[in-house]
């Protein structure tokens, strides 16, 4: 998922990856308002509360460090690809 947002709106983007990942997809696009974002959040806090006291403590992953990208990589976004 990613998440962008203006003065105006959140955008949520639910990707699908296959197992290349070059083959990405848009699953959904979810465009909010802030104040009904602020809702969604307090919404999927309430519920991960309720979850974890059922269930027990969720671990949080570690942080996805974006990729370095390589001498080639560099090359070829000067051209756009």
């Amino acid at each position: 998922m990613t998440v962008m947002h203006t003065k105006e709106e959140f955008v949520l983007d639910f990707m699908n990856v296959s197992y290349n990942p070059n083959a990405v997809t848009l699953g959904a696009k979810v465009i909010s308002s802030p104040e009904h974002f602020k809702r969604i959040v307090a919404a999927l806090q309430d519920n991960l509360k309720k979850y974890e006291e059922k269930f027990g403590p969720v671990e949080s992953p570690a942080p996805v460090q974006p990729a370095v990208p390589t001498q080639e990589q560099s090359e070829s976004s000067k051209f756009g690809f």
